[in-house]
């Protein structure tokens, strides 16, 4: 092992320390409730210690890990919650800790926590999640109306988002281009949440839904732009083909259908990318992260002419579009 290996080496060992010993902080952290304390408020170590009958040496080094690690902020000898915290909440209040809790119990078995890809779980499921979804995607949708061009190249979009959930992708368009339009297809319960968006948005009078399964409903218009985000990942390799060549038939003869979905390649989202797949086989039965080859190969199966794909570069580093004609 040369010097680069030795160094190289030494990093990963730094980098696993911190991701360890930063987990153990943020599940104590929240179990001890210390997250709680603060509601709108900044805090001392000595009025934390006094509230929770903690110790102020080892509180105080705690909250120091805290700031470091971008959960909390100080000021004048005060704590209180950073921008971060702030999503903490829901679903995402213990980032998904009951899900890698079950990893022993899926290594043994196989039996997933849960399938959210299952048609009778669909609806519930996602109903909980798309909300969080949006404020995670909304930098990369907004990135993406842009790369695409909407309101410049492109004006006047008719957009059509199949398992549209927050509907982030296309209300973003909707923010580029105020000549455009949208309908959203998913299940009821889950348009709920896109309908709610496109109103604290100003949006509803350029958008629409379709409720119901996105493979079987019944589509009655054509469009030019049709949307799949966040889809791909949960079908198998059949259920993609199938989709893709169902909704080739609702394009205008000029249209483009463009797959969002997470993709390998930006080193800084490597291990996103990775723990996004391994969360994919806790949580369904098929679900898988593709690589744009694959797509694209399944998009030549379903009678697109040319793929194009590009990296969505801004946080999580992990997101790209696959944009295809017929």
């Amino acid at each position: 092992m040369d010097q680069e290996e030795k160094l190289k080496a030494l990093e990963v060992y730094f980098n696993l320390m911190s991701f360890n010993g930063g987990a153990y902080i943020f599940q104590i952290a929240s179990k001890m409730n210390i997250f709680l304390q603060f509601k709108n408020q900044s805090l001392s170590v000595t009025e934390m210690a006094t509230a929770l009958s903690m110790q102020e040496r080892p509180l105080s080094a705690l909250l120091e890990c805290l700031v470091a690690m971008g959960l909390l902020q100080r000021q004048d000898g005060k704590y209180y919650p950073s921008p971060t915290l702030q999503f903490l909440h829901g679903n995402y209040q213990n980032l998904s800790s009951d899900y890698w809790e079950h990893l022993p119990t899926l290594l043994k078995t196989g039996i997933p926590y849960k399938k959210m890809d299952a048609v009778e779980n669909s609806e519930s499921e996602y109903k909980t999640q798309v909300k969080s979804l949006e404020w995670m995607m909304r930098p990369s949708a907004m990135l993406a109306a842009q790369m695409l061009g909407i309101g410049k190249s492109i004006n006047g979009a008719k957009i059509l988002d199949v398992g549209a959930g927050s509907a982030v992708w296309s209300l973003a368009m909707l923010q580029q281009d105020s000549t455009a339009s949208a309908t959203a297809l998913d299940w009821p319960a889950v348009l709920e949440v896109a309908n709610e968006s496109a109103k604290i948005q100003n949006l509803s009078g350029r958008f629409k839904t379709i409720a119901g399964n996105y493979h079987q409903v019944e589509i009655k218009e054509q469009y030019d732009l049709i949307i799949l985000g966040n889809v791909t990942h949960l079908e198998s390799d059949v259920g993609n083909i199938n989709l893709l060549s169902r909704l080739k038939n609702y394009l205008n003869p000029q249209g483009r259908l463009i797959i969002f979905d997470v993709f390998r390649g930006q080193k800084q989202g490597d291990l996103s990318a990775a723990l996004y797949e391994m969360g994919l086989v806790i949580r369904t039965t098929q679900g898988k992260v593709y690589g744009k080859e694959e797509l694209s190969h399944f998009l030549h199966q379903s009678g697109y002419s040319k793929t194009n794909f590009m990296p969505i570069e801004i946080t999580p580093y992990t997101m790209g579009m696959l944009i295809a004609e017929v």
